[in-house]
């Protein structure tokens, strides 16, 4: 007995210590009011960090506690940002963890004039730059880290002394921003295995699927299954067909694509909700659902309305079968607002993310999974772009280059194309599958990242006037009754119409 006990007591132990040995350190990102977009862009990255939970906050109302007790601090500041105050300078000076200092800091050197970088090398490769700018400096930080360069004058883009780090300038898109996505691996001591994920979503599927564009369909399902790519489906349930007083197409009366969609869920291939009607005051697939594009601003009692469409797609879905296991916003256009209301409906969501509340234009897209975002959603990420319809050789060649580029720069990339079917079926599917797994890569399941819906689904009524509605057939029994009456009558007045007619003719 003494001997279980024994166990038991050394089994709770390793379990305890465990626990504590993989307990998420905490990653502070202290911002100025200025570098506030920039630190929802570093948390959304750090989120990739399972090692690590992270947040913002404004640097004026740190906690100096905080600050020493961190994992890891980021410090951002614009050129313009006044100097941190004392308590907050000597809790940076005591801590001995990871500190990374990024932007423009004045008082660590910065000058007014500045480098405008065209080129930036990384893991023995270089990038040519559109449009990023670096502040110079009084003195070096440390030692250069990654490097860029002005007309070929070189100027560091990440320096690093010890534990502390100096990323210069606001790498928040593109190249410079997978830079510093993959250098947060070294920052965090978090290196990762170097794994190439990718996956390919089929788009904008809706009830207006049919004859050869639900053909097309069918032939890129079939193939991707015949050659063992997990897929995703994203899908709308509801298409509004036209301006004004629009009427209302839905998925469940639409049987030959829901015959489709329900056997490519039995092959292995994952729904995405991708809105309920991907629109907002315009045709389906046209406009974004969840931002107004044409004001650039929030939609009236946004969240009201979010929550109306979101109960009624989910409740469509159910009633045609299918199994929604994550979220696309149409357009990736959602603010962070509804981004926090979907964690209520879905943990996860594919594609780029809206960083901040001012415009849609400013999004951020990443090179691989991110676990936890701002908001707390599990982000599948698109990066690659997709096949346009009378340019498909041309986007070919851009999604290949920028998974190169991606590759190059990222050691544990998750790449993403979309693709919509009625451009040429699986053609194009044919030719770029194969080069992408030539690349060193596998093809990943979304469901294996998403789950069933948050909450239960249930009937709610139609936010649209339907193009077709179903009626019970009880209904139709009154006028069967009637019309087989009137049948009746008549057939009884014609036979003795024709008997009165031969009595005639006999006498």
């Amino acid at each position: 007995m003494k001997r279980i006990f024994a166990l038991a007591t050394a089994l709770f132990a390793n379990v305890i210590i465990c626990g504590t040995a993989f307990a998420a350190q905490s990653a502070l990102v202290l911002h100025d009011g200025m570098t506030e977009t920039f630190a929802n862009t570093l948390v959304n990255l750090l989120g990739h960090f399972r090692e690590y939970d992270a947040r913002t906050a404004s640097l004026d109302q740190a906690d100096p506690g905080d600050i020493i007790s961190a994992g890891a601090v980021f410090i951002l500041l614009s050129y313009d940002s006044p100097v941190p105050g004392e308590d907050i300078r000597n809790a940076l000076e005591k801590r001995s963890g990871i500190t990374v200092f990024a932007g423009e800091h004045r008082w660590l050197g910065a000058l007014p004039s500045q480098y405008e970088c065209d080129l930036v090398t990384y893991r023995g490769k270089s990038f040519w730059l559109d449009d990023f700018s670096i502040k110079k400096m009084s003195k070096t930080f440390g030692k250069t880290f990654v490097a860029m360069s002005q007309s070929s004058e070189a100027v560091p883009f990440i320096e690093r002394e010890g534990n502390r780090w100096m990323i210069h300038g606001a790498p928040m898109f593109e190249v410079p921003a997978w830079i510093l996505a993959d250098v947060l691996h070294d920052i965090l001591e978090a290196p990762h295995s170097p794994k190439r994920l990718a996956m390919v979503r089929l788009e904008d599927i809706n009830p207006s699927y049919s004859g050869e564009r639900l053909k097309r369909l069918k032939d890129s399902i079939d193939f991707l299954y015949s050659e063992g790519v997990p897929f995703s489906m994203a899908v709308f349930p509801v298409f509004i067909n036209a301006k004004g007083a629009p009427r209302a197409l839905l998925l469940i009366d639409n049987p030959p694509l829901l015959d489709v969609l329900i056997k490519a869920e039995r092959m292995g291939g994952t729904v995405i909700m991708h809105g309920t009607s991907h629109q907002y005051h315009q045709v389906s697939g046209e406009g974004s659902e969840f931002w107004d594009v044409d004001a650039d601003d929030f939609i009236p009692e946004e969240k009201a309305y979010f929550h109306e469409r979101m109960r009624y797609g989910l409740w469509l879905f159910k009633e045609a079968g299918l199994h929604p296991k994550l979220f696309e916003a149409p357009h990736y256009n959602m603010p962070l607002s509804l981004q926090r209301e979907l964690t209520q409906y879905f943990g996860t969501i594919a594609g780029s993310l809206m960083i901040s509340d001012e415009s849609y234009t400013i999004s951020q897209d990443f090179p691989y999974i991110i676990y936890k975002s701002r908001e707390g959603l599990t982000v599948l990420p698109e990066q690659l772009g997709y096949i346009a319809t009378d340019a498909e050789k041309m986007s070919i060649i851009t999604i290949l280059e920028r998974l190169d580029t991606l590759t190059s720069i990222v050691r544990d990339p998750f790449a993403c194309f979309f693709y919509h079917p009625y451009v040429a079926g699986d053609l194009y599917l044919r030719e770029l599958i194969p080069q992408i797994r030539d690349r060193g890569f596998e093809f990943a399941g979304a469901k294996d990242y998403g789950g069933d819906p948050l909450v239960e689904v249930v009937e709610v009524p139609p936010i649209w006037q339907l193009a077709f509605t179903k009626v019970p057939l009880t209904r139709f029994i009154p006028l069967f009754v009637g019309v087989s009456g009137a049948i009746v009558l008549g057939a009884i007045y014609f036979r003795q119409t024709r008997r009165k007619k031969r009595e005639m003719f006999r006498e």
